[in-house]
C-alpha cells in the first residue's frame, strides 16, 4: 500500500495515516492474523464501508473475538484438524524432498503411522515431527525410540518449543485459574460423554457439587464451552467430526508439557500394556490408564506418596494386586469405573483414607467391598455405575 506507519507516530496519527491510504483504493483485503482480543477497527484506522470496498480477514482461535468484531456467522469458517488420510499424506509430503511424498518399507510405515497418530492431525505438529526425522527414513530403530519416547509423554525438544508452547497460549489466555484446571484434569481422563466429563470435575473439586444438578450441569456446561472457545477440544464439536482419541492425544501431551511447567506432574496412557513400575516415579500427582491388559502384575506395589488422582477405567482388569494401593495414601480420587471383568477389590484399599470419591464398575465389587469390610473405613463417597446388561 506504500504507507509507513513510524513508530514516533502516536496511536491516532496512525490510525489517520492508515485510513486515508485506504480511501484512496478501490478494493482492499486486509488479513489480521493471530488475533487474541477484540479490537476496534476504526479506531485504528480502518474504515469499513457500506459498499464493502474493504475486505478483513480475522484469524484467531478465540470464537467470543468474532463474535466481539460482529463477524457474521455464516462467514465464520472454523478450520477443522486433517482426517486420518490427509494427516498421512502431509506426513509423508513433509518427510519427502522438495513436495515428493517419500516411500517407506512397510517396517517403518507401520512404526510410522502410529508416530503421526500422536500429533493429533494439528498440521504444525505433522510438520515439525516430520522434519526431526528426516534423515531416518530406514532407521527402524530410530523410529522405534521416537514412539517409545511418545509413549511416555516426552515429545522432544522440537515439538514442545514449537508446539506445545504455541498451543500453551490458548491455555495461558483462559486467565481464570479454576478453567486453567479444568483442562489440565479433563485433558489426562479418557473420552467421557458431557456429563460424565462435569462429574468427574465436580469429583475432584473442580466444580462445587454441593448444588442441584441443575447448577452443577450450567456451570459445567458453560466451563467446557469456554474451552472448546479458545480451541481447547475435548469433548465437542472437533470430536463430532473425527476420533476423539486423536485429538485428546496431543490435549494430554499439552497438559502434561504445562504441568511440568509448574513442577506438577503426570502419567497418561491410552494404548495396550501397563507402565512399567519404575515409571511410577514418586512425584506423580495423577495418573490415568486406558489399556487392554487383563491383570496387573500380583507383585505390583507403585510408591506414589503424593498421587492425588488414579484413573484406571475402560480396562479388562479383573484383579488388582492386595498390595497395590499400599503406597498411595494421598488418593482422593479413584476410578476404576468400565471394567467389566472386575470381581475383587484388593485390602490395601482400606489405606486410602483421605479417598474422597470412588467409583466402581459393578455390583459384583460391591459384594466384595462390603465382604472385605472396607466399607466402613470409607470416608468417601462410593459411586457405582451399573453395567448394562
Amino acid at each position: 500500500m506504500g504507507v509507513k506507519l513510524d513508530d514516533e507516530d502516536d496511536e491516532e496519527k496512525r490510525a489517520e495515516d492508515l485510513s486515508s491510504a485506504l480511501e484512496t483504493k478501490e478494493k482492499s483485503i486486509l488479513v489480521l492474523d493471530d488475533v487474541w482480543k477484540y479490537i476496534d477497527l476504526q479506531k485504528v484506522g480502518i474504515p469499513l464501508r457500506v459498499n464493502g470496498s474493504i475486505k478483513v480477514i480475522l484469524i484467531t482461535r478465540l470464537i467470543h473475538v468474532c463474535q466481539q468484531m460482529d463477524c457474521s456467522p455464516k462467514n465464520m469458517i472454523r478450520i477443522w484438524p486433517l482426517d486420518s488420510d490427509e494427516t498421512w499424506e502431509l506426513f509423508l509430503v513433509k518427510l519427502g524432498h522438495q513436495g515428493t511424498p517419500v516411500k517407506l518399507s512397510s517396517e517403518v510405515e507401520k512404526i510410522a503411522r502410529s508416530v503421526v497418530k500422536k500429533c493429533g492431525s494439528l498440521p504444525l505438529a505433522i510438520n515439525v515431527m516430520a522434519r526431526t526425522m528426516k534423515g531416518k527414513l530406514d532407521d527402524v530403530d530410530g523410529w522405534k525410540h521416537k514412539l517409545n519416547k511418545l509413549n511416555k509423554g516426552e515429545m522432544g525438544e522440537e515439538m514442545e518449543e514449537e508446539v506445545l508452547k504455541v498451543l500453551k497460549l490458548s491455555y495461558d489466555n483462559l486467565v481464570d485459574e479454576n478453567i486453567q484446571n479444568c483442562f489440565l484434569y479433563s485433558a489426562l481422563l479418557p473420552c467421557f460423554t458431557t456429563d460424565d466429563l462435569i462429574m468427574k470435575l465436580v469429583e475432584k473439586g473442580l466444580i462445587n457439587g454441593m448444588r442441584s444438578l441443575e447448577e452443577i450441569f450450567a456451570e459445567g456446561r458453560t466451563i467446557l464451552g469456554k474451552l472448546e472457545d479458545h480451541s481447547l477440544n475435548l469433548l465437542r464439536g472437533v470430536l463430532e467430526y473425527m476420533s476423539p482419541e486423536r485429538v485428546l492425544l496431543l490435549m494430554s501431551y499439552l497438559a502434561c508439557y504445562i504441568m511440568k511447567g509448574r513442577h506438577q506432574y503426570a502419567m497418561f496412557k491410552y494404548e495396550k500394556g501397563l507402565p512399567r513400575l519404575q515409571e511410577w516415579t514418586t512425584d506423580l500427582e495423577m495418573v490415568s490408564l486406558k489399556f487392554s491388559e487383563e491383570e496387573i502384575p500380583g507383585d505390583m506395589s507403585p510408591c506414589c506418596p503424593i498421587l492425588s488422582s488414579l484413573i484406571l477405567c475402560d480396562g479388562n482388569i479383573s484383579s488388582i494386586p492386595e498390595r497395590f494401593f499400599e503406597h498411595m495414601n494421598a488418593l482422593t480420587v479413584l476410578d476404576l469405573s468400565r471394567n467389566e471383568s472386575l470381581t475383587a477389590l484388593p485390602n490395601s484399599l482400606s489405606m486410602l483414607k483421605n479417598c474422597v470419591y470412588w467409583t466402581i464398575i459393578n455390583g459384583h465389587a460391591y459384594v466384595m467391598v462390603y465382604h472385605l469390610r472396607v466399607l466402613p473405613l470409607l470416608p468417601g463417597k462410593l459411586i457405582f455405575n451399573h453395567a448394562k446388561n
